[in-house]
């Protein structure tokens, strides 16, 4: 358990949380696309099949998935009073990352993958365009027969998303945004999320600022153009409660863009911002923009 893990885990054990919210608050804070409706939890139909996979898994969980509905993929409940909904919520917070390296540095690379020259071509306008969500990513992908183990028995997974931004790069394809990695600071440095398109690093700024959203206790830094990204730190330092502090931040961020009303406000300034340039490949700058008059009634 690294210290974003840790510090969260603390907290969630000391919340008082019970039931269902406290089961809504691990699979959040862990990075999963929870909701609470009809006095139950279920994950949303943003979830990648593999979110579904990791969380049958966990002992005292029970996941069904539901067919055919248009915002339910599964529901979720605590499976067992054997063992205590606290240690079931703290096993979800655990879910295994993603650690390459000894500093714990997390790669994740989304379903569009393009590299040299020619990325930024017209034909790249055209990809974005045709693009409608976003890659959509696992939390933590399963290997074959449900292992996520390396050969050496370590809890290790290849694409798996670190706890203190999952929800937020979960949350982003909602929001029309493909990002391509992402990095948690694991508590000891910033965290940041990498854009995939130009253009994407510039929408999801302009949605940032259209929704007036102002962090309480971090920094978030845009870094726009063909290398977009951005990065959160903490504004207290990074002990402890500096650190939870950003978590909050990036938590409170990427739950407004699960409201069903933004995601449907997003995408239809999306569209009305696409057909302002048509085929024609716009700049970052120019399109950000358009971006910021399209979503002004957001």
């Amino acid at each position: 358990m690294n210290k974003t893990q840790r510090i969260t885990n603390d907290w969630l054990r000391q919340s008082g949380l019970q039931g269902d919210e406290l089961l809504l608050e691990a699979l959040l804070r862990r990075g999963f696309l929870a909701f609470r409706e009809d006095q139950s939890v279920w994950l949303g139909t943003g979830s990648h099949i593999n979110d579904l996979r990791v969380l049958h898994f966990i002992d005292g969980l029970k996941v069904e998935p539901v067919a055919g509905h248009p915002d339910r993929m599964a529901l979720v409940t605590f499976e067992s009073e054997c063992i205590k909904h606290e240690d079931i919520a703290s096993s979800i917070i655990q879910i295994t990352e993603n650690h390459f390296s000894e500093d714990g540095v997390s790669y994740r690379l989304g379903e569009f993958t393009d590299t040299g020259p020619s990325v930024y071509m017209t034909q790249i306008w055209a990809r974005y365009r045709s693009m409608s969500w976003g890659a959509k990513m696992a939390v933590c992908p399963m290997r074959e027969k449900g292992r996520f183990n390396d050969t050496n028995g370590n809890r290790t997974a290849n694409n798996a998303l670190d706890l203190g931004v999952a929800l937020l790069v979960k949350a982003f394809p909602l929001a029309r945004v493909a990002t391509s990695s992402s990095c948690d600071g694991h508590g000891a440095d910033q965290a940041y999320i990498s854009f995939y398109f130009a253009w994407d690093a510039c929408w999801a700024k302009c949605v940032f600022d259209a929704l007036e959203f102002k962090p309480a206790s971090s920094n978030w830094i845009w870094q726009l153009g063909h290398d977009g990204t951005l990065s959160i730190e903490p504004a207290g330092g990074y002990d402890d409660a500096a650190v939870k502090a950003m978590l909050d931040d990036i938590q409170l961020f990427a739950r407004q863009l699960l409201n069903q009303s933004t995601i449907n406000n997003i995408g239809f300034a999306r569209t009305r911002t696409l057909e302002a340039f048509s085929s024609y490949k716009p700049s970052p700058e120019r399109f950000a923009d358009e971006a910021k008059r399209q979503l002004v009634f957001l």
